[in-house]
């Protein structure tokens, strides 16, 4: 599971828009991913919505990955995702989430 967890998101084929937003946001592995996931911060990513998401989840789950703090549940996701942009604005995301995982 460490392999798959290091595999770039390049490899993936996500959709362009997934893709270029996890870029932005200096993503570059599996690994990175299930961060934003785990903090849950991966409401707050500008051009993901809903559907992205949910398709994010699915191509990590055919790697056979758990991915934490999934909610398909599109009130919580939008709640979620409100809450975090207040929080935190435009801060680079990946960086809080590093941060915020490390401290719990």
């Amino acid at each position: 599971q460490d392999s798959i967890e290091n595999t770039n998101v390049s490899t993936l084929n996500l959709s362009t828009r997934i893709y270029n937003a996890l870029i932005k946001l200096g993503v570059t592995t599996v690994s990175d991913v299930l961060v934003l996931f785990k903090s849950e911060y991966i409401y707050a990513i500008r051009n993901i919505g809903y559907n992205s998401y949910c398709d994010l989840v699915l191509k990590l789950e055919e790697l056979g990955l758990t991915v934490p703090n999934v909610s398909p549940d599109y009130s919580t996701y939008s709640s979620k995702k409100n809450m975090y942009y207040e929080l935190i604005g435009q801060t680079n995301l990946l960086v809080l989430a590093y941060d915020f995982v490390n401290n719990i």
